[in-house]
């Protein structure tokens, strides 16, 4: 090789390496809408991975790479054994649980602690907690139904029909009412309120009783000591 191919081989590889060195890395919005133009995206910000993405989608958490241009889903624990995926979901379900109308849902007590609660009075966990919620006297209590099945809407519909709800409540979930017969009333007025709790549910995104929001945080399940935690803290 002459002299002056080897300069200009020098050159070129001087230019190459700062262009390389001065890239931009793809912007992530335009990044994920271009590659996945159909997922509809409430935010995107940089996760705690250098170079990954968060992206929420209704209550759902994924993670971009524009570099890869590959949307993960998965869960992200940190050396302290935080699931940073599982908090993330917590807030966001937290978020949701505040925006609900608490004046459709049953309300039971008058404490400083709020607790909005998704429940069906079949559910062996949800009597679980609501064992443990008729012990305490410090809880103000908001209870949107979820019924999976006709038989727990019958129940839902003895409640929401009867003159003492609260008492009523008790009695579908202490089980009571398992091996009586009882009416099930049907009205426009009951069916309106079970509309309003269907769409908190899909609002929320509630697929599993029981579920609740303690003083604004999301707590999937009838975990009573997280639950009893939440409240003893405030």
């Amino acid at each position: 090789m002459n002299k002056k191919m080897f300069s200009l081989a020098v050159v070129l590889s001087i230019l190459f390496h700062v262009s390389v060195l001065f890239a931009q890395p793809p912007a992530p919005e335009a990044s994920l809408k271009k590659n996945f133009p159909k997922l509809k995206v409430d935010s995107l910000q940089p996760s705690a991975v250098k170079g990954l993405y968060e992206v929420t989608s209704g209550t759902q958490i994924f993670y971009y790479s524009p570099e890869s241009e590959i949307l993960m889903v998965g869960e992200m624990v940190n050396k302290e054994g935080r699931n940073l995926t599982q908090e993330k979901k917590s807030e966001l379900l937290g978020r949701r649980m505040k925006d609900l109308p608490l004046e459709k849902a049953l309300k039971m007590g008058n404490g400083k602690n709020i607790v909005i609660e998704f429940s069906d009075p079949n559910c062996g966990y949800c009597r679980k907690s609501s064992e443990f919620f008729s012990g305490r006297s410090d809880v103000t209590r908001y209870v949107f139904f979820f019924p999976p099945s006709p038989e727990s809407e019958k129940k839902i519909r003895y409640i929401l029909c009867a003159a003492d709800r609260p008492k009523a409540y008790k009695d579908a979930y202490t089980g009571k009412l398992d091996d009586v017969k009882f009416d099930a009333c049907e009205n426009a007025a009951i069916e309106e309120i079970l509309k309003d709790h269907r769409k908190a549910a899909a609002h929320v995104g509630i697929e599993g009783t029981p579920f609740f929001s303690v003083n604004g945080r999301a707590v999937p399940g009838a975990d009573v000591p997280l639950i009893e935690k939440l409240l003893d803290a405030k």
